[in-house]
């Protein structure tokens, strides 16, 4: 992984995606200037891979210290690299993801090929929010929940944990799971 370019595609995206650019105070939430989004080095045998991943996963984004929603780290092991993404539901749900790493792989090839990275115009987020929670409201959204919950029903466990450990209810979750292409195309 090259991870300036990486770092180079990360701030693209920081400057396209609103939501990253969110942080809490006192007052509330505010949008902050687009921001750099530093890519975390870390190296580790390859025994240690999967702790050192989980370690990285349950650091907390604090707001209130000025994290980004999203944050990112590349672990390099004498056999790969292995990139790690945190990011605040606030930032991406299930719903953007697909959108958020799409935008994210078309501006580390750009980075990569020495490319400008044309932005597609800023979303607001909070006319974003108010979309996803007129979406919720709606009747749609109970069909959409049956047909996804009816879809992976009975061979497809749930990507996110339903509760947390005890003691662990800000930490985040190290998600391990391959899911096969045919079931991301359909």
């Amino acid at each position: 992984i090259d991870v300036a370019a990486l770092e180079r595609a990360l701030e693209m995206i920081a400057r396209e995606q609103t939501a990253l650019s969110l942080q809490f105070s006192d007052q509330g939430l505010r949008l902050a200037d687009a921001r750099k989004i530093p890519v975390q080095r870390v190296s580790c045998a390859d025994s240690e891979l999967l702790t050192r991943l989980r370690e990285l996963a349950a650091e907390e984004i604090d707001f209130r210290a000025g994290s980004s929603p999203l944050r990112a780290a590349v672990v390099s092991t004498p056999e790969c690299d292995v990139l790690l993404l945190v990011w605040h539901h606030l930032a991406c749900d299930g719903h953007s993801l697909g959108l958020l790493l799409e935008r994210l792989s078309d501006a580390y090839d750009a980075a990569i090929a020495g490319f400008a990275f044309v932005a597609k115009p800023s979303s607001d987020a909070r006319a974003l929010a108010a979309s996803e929670a007129t979406y919720l409201g709606s009747p749609q959204a109970e069909v959409d929940r049956v047909h996804w919950y009816g879809k992976y029903a009975g061979g497809f466990a749930p990507l996110f944990p339903a509760t947390q450990p005890a003691g662990r209810e800000k930490a985040g979750a190290l998600l391990t799971r391959e899911i096969g292409r045919d079931a991301i195309t359909a």
